[in-house]
């Protein structure tokens, strides 16, 4: 069965990272199911049993998405309060157990500020971590991240661009494992 990346990008045409992202997993369509929440929600009115349909018709969730403001994008948020649901995912519901969960992030800064003595003295995985405590919650499993760093430096350095065909690379191999 397919696994589903559950895009949350306000902009993702304005993202280099996530546009390459997408890109190369749209060329797999036999694998990847890609849904941008904020394509299909620009009113922020989600269709919450469309969703809850999606996710159970894949055997894996990749949630995609930049960090704003250490955090995710505000209709991520929602989406997480209105679809994993009381009865659905927990609290009498199971539609999540066993069901492997993974981030793919972009993030501003470069991975040096992310470490316990960098400039947020705080790592990446420190801010995910709600993700993998709602896994553990509704019984879902947590696999980890795949994340870019440096979203803030200058896209037409060819430099940055090499580091982005790397790291395109690196997430379809996280794709596929």
């Amino acid at each position: 069965m397919k696994k589903l990346i559950l895009i949350a990008h306000p902009r993702p045409d304005e993202s280099v990272v996530h546009k390459q992202w997408m890109a190369e997993a749209a060329k797999q369509p036999e694998n990847y199911t890609l849904h941008n929440i904020c394509t299909a929600y620009p009113d922020g009115n989600i269709d919450i049993l469309s969703e809850q349909q999606l996710i159970e018709n894949h055997d894996e969730l990749i949630i995609q998405f930049p960090c704003f403001w250490f955090s995710t994008p505000p209709l991520l948020k929602q989406w997480q309060d209105d679809v994993i649901r009381r009865g659905w995912a927990f609290g009498g519901g199971t539609a999540m157990r066993g069901k492997r969960v993974r981030l793919a992030v972009s993030a501003g800064m470069r991975e040096q500020s992310y470490s316990v003595q960098g400039r947020m003295a705080c790592t990446l995985a420190g801010l995910l971590l709600p993700f993998e405590c709602v896994c553990k919650f509704i019984d879902a499993h947590y696999d980890g991240f795949h994340a870019f760093y440096g979203t803030q430096d200058d896209a037409d350095d060819p430099e940055y661009q090499d580091k982005i065909a790397l790291n395109t690379r690196q997430y379809m191999e996280f794709l596929r494992n």
